[in-house]
């Protein structure tokens, strides 16, 4: 009895001595804050037991934290710290600390932010409500185009609230959670919603929060629709079954002091109390919650039965009229079942079934059941997989037959040398799927009914299986007593390299990675900053030549929107947004035009001028810019005086339409329609001269070019000019070397560079595999060109820089076009942000001017208007660089 004594005293003796030892690690840590852990365990200051012995003693292995900066149950899952039983931060201070483990989880991602979401409000406990959503209310709003879901949780178990987000795919495309309900409600603030949905807020930790976040939310924003679905009534009260003592219906009594007593008797029954009620158990003030919450901000109460509806009514009068009566369908039983016979390896396609039934689980889809006749190797488990063993040869007719099998599903991702279990479905009857690979899609080929597939994306296998299923199980006619319809001929899907091509399209038009949204704020321009100024072209419009020479209705889109890429990563067509595929037969499209320049420090517009010895052509915005004084649009004149073609209608011919010169008896006239332009206060000018680019100053005899440049600077002069400010492009027949010399020949007062015209020195001739034969096309690729920053010139003439955003002008040429490569936005930014550089190095300040190719040539793939794939990207990047050489102009 003594010996047994002393062991016990010796153990005690020991554990103290652990405790302290212990804890005197875990104090000097500075990860144990014994206010933060009364405050966090109410239980432990009741108990009034010292914070650090409970934490040593329980806490530890409840999974609580010592402290805000330890996080027990994140580290010990992590590190797997539970299984060898060791408290997880005693763990970190002699092991974690010095092996650099992480003692919290990583801060979630934040939202991206959307417009026309949803925003689902639902609880985390599954059952019918869950259905609901997945069943019934996703697809409704996934019909929308450009939907977007937002299912926002809170999860008491993890005590933290969680977002899914799922895209028209019906896939999570992101899951974020978070432990602190403002940064949760911020993060969901960020976004439009076009509709908000209270789905169920039982088990939220404060009902009044949420309700109170929606109404400042519509407050905000009055346009969204607010709709609650009446579920249960646990917007009635906390006890949702609205069962009393006795555990019957209450009749929603109206009986404060009882009603409040029988949910405090129920509490821990069917009753949820959040932190709102929980003390004063007060059904009155739940029900005034409500209410007002109903009254003022739900557009739509939804009620499924009509005695739900009478019951919703009496708790509610005052928003009876706000309820709308849809009773639940319940979805059809029907379910296509799916062989997949053979053991289920690696290279026998488990990966694709394992990503297939994760995709079927995810969503709840209930009619596609597949049925493995094998062994499962790799050990996928789902309830979308029923393992019926592996079977002898003699015993697969009974089996298929007995689990009902609508198609056989060959899932290898290897190509087969035969395929005995394809020739055994085949030999069967039995429709076969399988992708485009060796001997399993020889034989699908030559059967009379299967699907050659060529992607492995779980939502195409399922939208395919349900439609071939569906297919099969359609009688042919309402006449022909339920005889379903014979076998289908097998589908294939197009050779290799056109599914290749599919694929690619339809990925290039889903992707918006590269897309950057709008800015919200404009920039500030400083006199100090480089004028960036931008080619714009008029072609956008109705005018007779137009008509005559190309047909009724012809535009610069007609061109664009008709192209068809010519390799595979070929990015065309591009497609406009924001002001879309606009008219210029107005000014209003000229205005919104104006106003995003403006935003992202575009300080005008180089204006084609199409003048043919006194023909003018496709003027009509011109016009708009003399009579519409209220449009902010500063400007010069780029006359476009090369030879018009029938280039314009289908790249096939130069046929000259109108024949453009410089001859010296033009300059009268010339000048006399262009100086209503340049006596606009809108014209830019320098040092009083209006600025003139002349497109082509080789077209004539020098003497003829002498001659007529000479007149029209008398002209301005006559008319109160300094004189003219002419500019010219930089061309290939120019000595690149002596561009001074060039600049002095032809009395310019600057060169620009007028890319991709202003040569091509640096570019790398690239090969691709073009889809036609035929074509001629010519590559480019620029990463290197601008990496090394070729562009940068060393000439003592004065020249404007320029750049360009993109270019192809397959659109305008066909197959006989050329592109540039890899000029990203990316690429651009950095060229943008030399050039600043040099210009501010070698231009004075009122001649620090850069060119950019183009605002809108949509044909030629040269656009700083947005498009479907960048966005506003180019745009973006222009003022970012601007801003970074300028770092006092940013608004943040």
């Amino acid at each position: 009895m003594l010996i047994r004594k002393s062991i016990y005293l010796l153990r005690k003796i020991k554990h103290f001595f652990r405790l302290l030892v212990h804890g005197n690690a875990i104090k000097k840590s500075g990860l144990f804050d014994p206010e933060y852990y009364l405050a966090e365990n109410e239980d432990v200051a009741s108990a009034k037991i010292s914070p650090l012995k409970h934490f040593l003693m329980f806490g530890a292995n409840e999974g609580r934290n010592p402290s805000e900066k330890f996080d027990t149950k994140y580290y010990a899952d992590t590190y797997g710290i539970a299984a060898t039983g060791m408290n997880p931060l005693l763990h970190y201070i002699r092991y974690g600390k010095s092996a650099g483990l992480k003692i919290k989880a990583p801060e979630p991602l934040p939202l991206t932010k959307r417009t026309s979401a949803v925003l689902i409000f639902d609880h985390n406990l599954g059952g019918g409500t869950w259905t609901y959503i997945y069943n019934k209310l996703i697809p409704a709003f996934m019909s929308e185009p450009n939907s977007a879901i937002l299912l926002a949780r809170y999860n008491p178990t993890a005590n933290n609230y969680i977002v899914e987000v799922r895209n028209s795919t019906n896939i999570i495309i992101e899951s974020v959670s978070y432990k602190k309900a403002d940064k949760f409600f911020n993060e969901l603030a960020a976004s439009d919603y076009s509709h908000i949905v209270v789905n169920n807020l039982f088990s939220w930790p404060s009902t009044k929060t949420v309700l109170e976040w929606i109404t400042n939310y519509k407050e905000m924003n009055p346009a969204v629709s607010v709709e609650f679905k009446g579920h249960d009534y646990y917007c009635i009260c906390p006890s949702f079954t609205l069962q009393d003592e006795t555990h019957r219906y209450c009749g929603i009594r109206n009986d404060e002091a009882g009603c409040n007593g029988c949910v405090q008797s129920l509490c821990g029954k069917h009753v949820f109390l959040d932190k709102d009620n929980e003390k004063t158990y007060s059904v009155t003030n739940w029900r005034a919650t409500w209410n007002n919450f109903f009254v003022n901000t739900v557009d739509v109460f939804e009620v499924f039965s009509p005695s739900s509806q009478k019951i919703f009514s009496k708790a509610y009068p005052d928003v009876s009229h706000k309820m709308k009566l849809i009773p639940h369908s319940i979805p059809s039983f029907e379910c296509y079942n799916i062989a997949i016979l053979g053991h289920l390896s690696l290279y026998k396609g488990s990966e694709v079934i394992r990503q297939f039934c994760e995709y079927l689980d995810s969503n709840y889809i209930t009619d596609i059941q597949l049925h493995l006749f094998g062994q499962n190797v790799e050990n996928i488990v789902s309830p979308h997989l029923t393992e019926k063993g592996a079977y002898e040869r003699y015993e697969l007719p009974e089996k298929l037959k007995k689990a009902n099998i609508d198609l056989v599903f060959i899932p290898s991702t290897c190509p087969e040398t035969f395929c005995y279990t394809a020739g055994e479905a085949i030999a069967l009857g039995y429709p076969v799927a399988c992708f485009d690979l060796g001997g399993q899609a020889d034989q699908v080929r030559k059967s009379d009914n299967g699907i050659i597939l060529y992607n492995e994306d779980p939502s195409y296998l399922y939208k395919t299986f349900k439609e071939f299923c569906g297919n099969l199980r359609t009688p042919v006619n309402a006449e022909s007593n339920g005889n379903f319809s014979a076998p289908t001929k097998t589908i294939v899907v197009q050779d290799t390299a056109s599914r290749e091509f599919l694929k690619w399209m339809y990925e290039q038009r889903d992707d918006k990675s590269h897309y950057i949204p709008e800015a919200e704020d404009s920039i500030q321009r400083t006199n100090e900053m480089p004028k960036v100024i931008a080619a714009y072209l008029p072609q956008f419009h109705d005018f007779p030549e137009n008509v005559r020479w190309f047909g009724k209705g012809f535009s610069e889109w007609t061109n664009s929107a008709q192209t068809l890429p010519q390799f595979l990563g070929h990015r065309q067509p591009h497609t406009p947004i924001d002001v879309g595929f606009y008219n210029l037969n107005t000014s209003q499209v000229m205005h919104r035009q104006a106003e995003l320049a403006k935003k992202y420090g575009i300080a005008g517009f180089c204006v084609y001028y199409y003048w043919f010895s006194g023909k003018k052509l496709m003027d009509q915005p011109l016009k708009h810019i003399l009579e519409d004084k209220d449009l902010d649009f500063p400007f010069f004149l780029f006359w476009a005086n090369d030879d018009w073609t029938m280039c314009w209608g289908n790249g096939a011919t130069r046929e000259v339409l109108y024949k453009g010169d410089l001859r010296p008896q033009d300059a009268d006239a010339f000048m006399e329609d262009i100086l209503p332009y340049m006596k606009d206060p809108r014209y830019i000018r320098i040092q009083n001269k209006p600025v003139l680019l002349i497109y082509k100053i080789a077209l004539s005899p020098k003497d003829d070019y002498d001659n007529f440049v000479n007149r029209i600077r008398e002209i301005a002069v006559e008319n109160g000019f300094d004189g003219l400010y002419l500019l010219s492009p930089i061309e290939d027949f120019m000595d690149h070397d002596n561009l001074e010399g060039i600049q002095e020949k032809y009395m310019l007062d600057a060169l620009i560079e007028f890319h991709p015209i202003a040569g091509r020195k640096g570019w790398n001739l690239k090969h691709e595999d073009f889809f036609d034969p035929a074509c001629s096309s010519t590559c480019y690729d620029v990463d290197d060109f601008v990496q090394n920053k070729k562009y940068l010139l060393d000439t003592k003439a004065k020249v404007f820089p320029g750049l360009f955003p993109d270019w192809d002008n397959t659109p305008r040429r066909y197959n006989r076009g050329a592109w540039i490569l890899q000029n990203s936005p990316e690429n651009y930014k950095q060229w943008l942000a030399d050039l600043i550089q040099w210009t501010l190095e070698h231009n004075n300040s009122d001649e620090r001017f850069i060119f950019v190719n183009a605002w809108n040539e949509w044909a030629e793939g040269a656009h700083l208007e947005p498009d479907t794939y960048y966005g506003y990207s180019y745009l973006q990047q222009t003022r970012d660089a601007l801003e970074e050489a300028f770092p006092q102009t940013s608004n943040e």
